[in-house]
């Protein structure tokens, strides 16, 4: 035994001299000193590149042979087209690459050019800039030129489909032409495109490309329209353009729906283009200001019409501040750092205290809000702070705001809890903070208004700001709606804290069925990972190895659903008028869910154009990430002969079948 621990305690000794002698001759032999690189960028012919208006060139550093996107250092290229790049370098190979950024110019990246340094010595070294691999045009979706103003900025973003770290985003030059190149190896890539500020389109479709390297491909890209667009003006009706921590959000709203910045985009250099279009219709449309260094108000409420093929022109107008003041805690004092989620709401007082403007608090604590017609208005402040802060929303105050009368200034308080509730799980335990996410606490006074909380600690949440009165209280599960309590009647009065308990019940009914193939499916997983999913809703589940699948979902007889089931490489089948008001199990004919393999081109029906695609692919190798998986019908890794059979089998047959 002693000789065993002598002999380890050696070899650790000289194990740790080997490491000590290793690092010194490293040490030794790798000292770094400064060493200079300079030259000039060239065009790919050889002849000088000169720097144009936009056009933004660096120069880029990296270890010899490395495939980080990342170098040592990178230096920007000086406006008469050269370099100069120092940096404390240990003897060996390097390569130096040009970068283009900013507005496109005819060429792409340089081809990664090595060099070999002596540390502490200078270079000169040209760097040429190389010919596009893959380039086109960004158009509109009719197939025009698309118009680049001076605020108009149109990005393309080119990756790889094989590796998500593979980014290239470049902006198009002024004729709609962008260029990619430098390199770029075999494979499958995509492309994408987004237009900002003062455009009537918004953003493309990926276009799937697939690039053999030496070749070269040029794909246009054609932009889709936007909803609206519009510029955003100062109340003096000159051009917005946000200066130090500011910026601006639009909001749009249906008409007739009680929401406020349902969908949302941002401004862009006194522009915004929006295009998040659900349905056709009257959308209300507010210009809102964020940001401390923003001084100006909500612009007033405009409703515009809006439709999928036609761009709505609607400038957007700031306000001066109506009223402005800060939050506090409920003795009145600052609320310190502990001011993120606070914002401040103004209510009509007519019933259903329709929400008019709101606005999020500043760094400060301090607000502005505006936008509103001379009238009489609720104030109130709604504290969405989870972690940090002990209060809750402020009690209302009914204040009148007059656009004639200058600023009003009104300090508003948050209150003291005066509901606690205790929520326990369907387990019988108490709720954790991270399942807390998922669950809404509400209260429903007598004229109809939800209010509602966030959790602050452990299976609590803490609710304020409410008159003396009753109120009826339930919890709810956001992602399961079978998934509530019982509704709880409770007294509230201002000062008075009331602690109670609520317990989350399971009321769901299970939908459940099971699917199958018309060919021999017993083996390789085939009836794994088909989607069930309920149309209309986010509710969806996927089927296991034996094709069977469960869906829990809350009875109600006053509706029906359809249940749409899919696969790639197989026809869409939909089981219609479904009503849950029990245990149910889908069936056809008494019998499975039969799916039809071979849909291939996704046009409802399975014919001789699907089976070429088979063909095409025949005797290729496949795995679950593969581009070409739903080929593979029996899952067997490989696309042949039984896989064009099954299709054949189902030929002519469609969706409606």
């Amino acid at each position: 035994m002693r000789k065993t621990l002598i002999a380890v305690v050696v070899f650790v000794f000289l194990t740790g001299l080997l490491g000590i002698t290793q690092n010194a001759y490293a040490e030794e032999n790798q000292i770094s000193e400064q060493t200079i690189i300079s030259g000039r960028i060239l065009k790919p012919d050889g002849m000088s590149f000169e720097m144009q208006e936009g056009t933004y060139l660096g120069v880029r550093l990296k270890y010899f042979n490395s495939n980080s996107e990342y170098g040592l250092t990178q230096v920007p290229v000086n406006e008469d087209g050269t370099y100069e790049l120092a940096y404390e370098l240990a003897s060996g190979e390097y390569e130096l690459v040009v970068l283009i950024e900013g507005k496109n110019i005819p060429y792409v990246n340089s081809l990664p050019d090595p060099i070999q340094v002596t540390s502490g010595q200078k270079y000169n070294k040209d760097l040429k800039l190389s010919y596009p691999e893959i380039s086109g045009r960004v158009l509109t979706k009719e197939g025009t030129p698309l118009e680049i103003f001076k605020e108009t900025y149109v990005d393309v973003e080119l990756g790889c489909t094989a590796n998500q770290d593979f980014r290239r985003l470049i902006t198009v030059s002024n004729d709609g032409c962008f260029n990619f190149g430098g390199g770029l190896p075999s494979g499958e890539y995509y492309l994408k495109a987004i237009a900002r500020g003062d455009c009537k389109y918004l953003y493309s479709e990926i276009i799937n490309i697939d690039f053999q390297k030496g070749n070269k491909v040029t794909k246009d890209i054609s932009l889709g329209r936007a909803n609206a667009t519009g510029r955003i003006l100062k109340p003096d009706g000159t051009l917005y353009k946000p200066e130090g921590y500011a910026y601006s959000l639009i909001y749009f709203d249906k008409v007739g729906e009680n929401t406020f910045g349902q969908y949302q985009t941002g401004g862009m250099e006194g522009y915004y283009n929006f295009g998040l279009l659900p349905d056709e219709g009257d959308y209300i449309c507010r210009l809102i200001p964020m940001g401390d260094d923003n001084p100006y108000a909500a612009s007033e409420p405009v409703v515009v019409h809006l439709s999928p093929d036609k761009t709505v022109v609607q400038d957007l107008v700031y306000t001066s501040p109506m009223l402005e003041g800060k939050v506090l805690s409920p003795d009145g004092k600052s609320l310190g750092d502990n001011v993120a989620g606070i914002e401040v709401e103004l209510r009509s007082t007519e019933a259903p205290h329709k929400l008019q403007n709101k606005v999020s608090v500043n760094r400060d604590g301090s607000y502005r809000i505006g936008g509103v017609p001379t009238g009489d208005y609720i104030l109130k402040a709604i504290n969405n702070d989870v972690f940090y802060s002990p209060y809750t929303d402020s009690v209302e105050t009914r204040i009148r705001l007059d656009e004639k009368s200058g600023i009003a200034v009104k300090d508003i308080n948050l209150s003291k809890p005066q509901i606690r509730v205790c929520v326990y799980n369907t387990d019988g335990m108490v709720l954790t903070v991270e399942e807390n996410y998922f669950i809404d606490v509400s209260l429903k006074n007598v004229d109809g208004r939800v209010e509602k909380s966030l959790c602050q600690t452990a299976g609590t949440f803490n609710l304020g700001g409410f008159p003396e009165g009753d109120y009826y209280m339930e919890i709810k599960s956001f992602e399961h709606e079978y998934i509530k309590s019982e509704k709880v009647k409770v007294h509230l009065t201002p000062g008075e804290l009331v602690n109670l308990n609520m317990f989350l019940k399971d009321i769901s009914k299970k939908v459940t069925g099971t699917i199958n193939t018309n060919f021999e499916a017993s083996s390789y997983n085939v009836l794994r990972d088909f989607k069930v999913e309920i149309e209309g809703t986010e509710i969806s589940t996927f089927t296991n190895s034996q094709g069977n699948f469960v869906i829990p979902m809350a009875p109600d007889n006053s509706k029906s659903y359809t249940f749409v089931i899919s696969k790639d490489g197989y026809l869409i089948r939909k089981i219609k008028n479904v009503v849950v008001s029990d245990d149910i199990r889908l069936s056809v004919n008494n019998g499975p869910i039969i799916m039809y393999g071979g849909e291939i081109i996704k046009d409802g029906i399975i014919n001789l154009a699907d089976i070429m695609e088979f063909v095409k692919r025949f005797a290729k190798q496949v795995d679950n990430e593969s581009a070409d998986k739903a080929c593979d019908l029996d899952n067997d890794g490989c696309i042949n002969l039984k896989d064009i059979m099954i299709a054949a089998n189902n030929f002519n047959k469609s969706t409606d079948d």
